[in-house]
């Protein structure tokens, strides 16, 4: 893939972080979720999963984002590691 790619964050993949209906946070620090790679979220999903935001990577990513805190991480083809927040996708 050429050209800058862009880092999108759903509502349904970020619920996993981001407290929804009162659930507690929780991080997402590896692909699946955990080291036993269940992909079991442990708050609900919403009704309607929505785009939150969108980050021009500058290059094509190369890794699932790990989520911990409010941080959202992720690898890219340049052998960058990008941060970003998780609320609003602005690079840390």
């Amino acid at each position: 893939m050429r050209g800058p790619v862009t880092l999108l964050m759903l509502a349904a993949m970020s619920s996993a972080a981001v407290p929804c209906g009162g659930a507690e946070k929780a991080d997402w620090p590896s692909f699946r979720g955990s080291p036993s790679m269940s992909g079991v979220a442990p708050t609900p999903l919403p009704e309607k999963p929505q785009l939150l935001w969108k980050h021009e990577a500058g290059s094509a990513i190369a890794s699932s984002a790990a989520i911990v805190g409010d941080r959202v991480y992720v690898g890219t083809q340049k052998g960058e590691v990008l941060c970003v927040r998780l609320e609003d996708g602005e690079r840390v």
